[in-house]
């Protein structure tokens, strides 16, 4: 994952599925990503914690955007936190 300002890129393992990542990061730590894979996305939304690790919630959408009824919960680790 890479940082630049504002913008977050950089690969996505996790949840089943791997695919490329793109989102934003503000002042206060909320994160938000989308995740491209297959025929659609998974959009993830969270908060940074102290210590790097981050947690929230993401849903699955198809290639017309409409969501797929695929929902739950995530967290990451920082690298520094293994």
């Amino acid at each position: 994952m890479r940082q630049d300002g504002k913008s977050i890129s950089g690969n996505f393992q996790g949840l089943g599925m791997v695919g490329s990542l793109t989102g934003t990061v503000n002042s206060s730590g909320r994160v938000h990503f989308i995740v491209k894979h297959g025929a659609g996305s998974l959009i993830l939304d969270g908060e940074i914690r102290i210590g790097g690790d981050i947690e929230g919630t993401f849903y699955a959408v198809d290639k017309q955007g409409q969501n797929i009824a695929e929902y739950g919960l995530w967290s990451a680790r920082s690298a520094s936190s293994w």
